[in-house]
């Protein structure tokens, strides 16, 4: 693997990494915000819910108190005149229609736990409703307001039980009966939330069996819904027994689901209403960082790439430059100059391509591993041979710097006598000679043959 394309890849994979870790710190915390905001969204969901029935307690609990407070009304709860109170009863029945069109019922029940009068059904009285509905029995035995939902020969309701009190005598208690229908519509409008009504099986009044069919587990919604509210429910109960809030995707969106329970007077779940909230666009987001992280990384990487095809480009035709101009330096040098470890040549100059008749250093390893493969022995042991004393030649050198060292080799049957001497040079833990190799044959001639000289 070249250094280049290391470097290449050291630099692609610290980009990725740098990306990476942004992208998972975007998406998480994108990730946070959703979770945050499905909780934010069920928390708001419960608190519009419990700011409607503190509304509307503190509002039906005003409107009995002015009911009841219309002459002769106290006195005929006390006769059970049903025709009597109905009368004085109707236009404020009428007013509280008007101001509330899902009120449903509104009713007088005696302090035996008989009905007196059902303003939304006057010709219906008499029986013995605390029987069949707990809120009742529980506002009679404890002369308190009891709120919660509860199903009734209307159905399901919101209902807010009153007592009457006739000089701190209970003598029987007014009903105030909410469609759930009015939680729905108030949802959409505080929350934005598409809603849809669920009702336990358990607390299915009489109205409600004809209506509430199909269903989840335990729980019943309306035939009326939609395919598309199908397709919320299914996926929401999907693995989701518990009803907890949940996540879902349909049809390429996003949407949160809120379940709110909706308690009888006892705290035990009387039905559901099941709060869906598109949140497409939040997770949209995470789709839009990853896919921006890759284009980003993407562009980093080309970035990058460019850049380092530059420096890289300018630093090699820097060194180029630099080992041409040495390279030509060493090859205008009549001595041969050569770069080994010591048993394997690295550099030669001109020199000794011109010496040993070669055009290549790879012509010459075909032959020799080595220079020093060349060396003979002479006529005394001044002469460098491979080994020396148990050393490289180029150890043996460098120790023994201070002594001339002669060496003889021979090339095409001409013999020549060379003085050598080295320089060691370390880099990165590696270990170079740089041999020079002087031509002395005819000065040793000279000095063998002539006295004088």
């Amino acid at each position: 693997m070249s250094f280049k394309f290391r470097a290449q890849l050291i630099i692609a994979l610290i980009v990725i990494a740098v990306s990476s870790a942004l992208t998972f710190f975007h998406t998480s915390n994108e990730s946070r915000y959703a979770k945050e905001r499905s909780l934010h969204a069920s928390e708001n969901v419960k608190m519009a819910f419990n700011s409607m029935t503190d509304d509307l307690e503190h509002f039906y609990v005003y409107r009995a108190y002015t009911t009841l407070h219309l002459a002769g009304v106290i006195e005929a709860i006390k006769k059970r005149d049903t025709k009597q109170l109905y009368t004085l009863t109707l236009p404020r029945y009428k007013a509280l229609i008007d101001e509330n069109p899902h009120l449903m019922v509104m009713q007088y029940h005696a302090a035996d736990g008989h009905s007196i009068l059902r303003m939304h059904l006057k010709d219906n009285f008499g029986d013995d409703i605390a029987s069949r509905r707990p809120m009742l029995r529980t506002a009679h035995a404890g002369h308190k307001m009891v709120t919660g939902f509860e199903g009734g020969i209307h159905g399901m309701a919101y209902r807010i039980v009153i007592p009457i009190f006739d000089n701190n005598t209970y003598i029987g208690a007014l009903e105030f009966g909410i469609d759930t229908g009015y939680f729905v519509e108030k949802i959409k409008q505080m929350t934005g939330s598409t809603s849809i009504l669920m009702i336990h099986e358990d607390y299915l009044g009489a109205a409600d069996n004809s209506l509430y069919k199909e269903g989840l587990g335990t729980y019943r919604y309306t035939a009326a819904i939609t395919e598309a509210q199908k397709k919320y429910m299914d996926a929401f109960s999907d693995h989701n027994h518990a009803m907890k809030p949940k996540n879902v995707r349909i049809d390429e969106k996003d949407y949160e689901i809120n379940p709110l329970s909706l308690e009888d007077s006892e705290g035990k779940s009387a039905g559901v209403i099941i709060c869906i909230d598109d949140v497409t666009g939040g997770y949209q987001n995470i789709l839009e960082t990853v896919f921006g992280s890759i284009l980003l990384t993407a562009a980093l990487l080309l970035l990058f790439w460019a850049l380092f095809e530059y420096a890289f480009g300018a630093l090699i035709h820097k060194l180029n430059f630099q080992e041409r101009y040495i390279k030509t330096i060493l090859d205008s040098q009549k001595n041969i100059v050569v770069v080994t470890d010591g048993e394997e040549i690295i550099f030669v100059n001109q020199a000794f391509y011109d010496y040993f008749g070669c055009s290549s250093l790879e012509e010459f390893r075909r032959e020799h591993s080595c220079i020093c493969n060349c060396f003979e022995k002479g006529e005394s042991d001044e002469y460098l041979q491979p080994t020396i004393d148990g050393l490289l030649w180029t150890d043996y050198l460098t120790q023994h710097s201070d002594k001339e060292h002669k060496v003889k080799m021979t090339v095409g049957g001409v013999s020549s006598i060379f003085t050598a001497h080295a320089q060691k040079m370390k880099y990165e833990n590696q270990m170079r000679h740089v041999v020079v190799f002087t031509d002395i044959t005819k000065l040793n001639q000279l000095a063998t043959q002539d006295v004088l000289t």
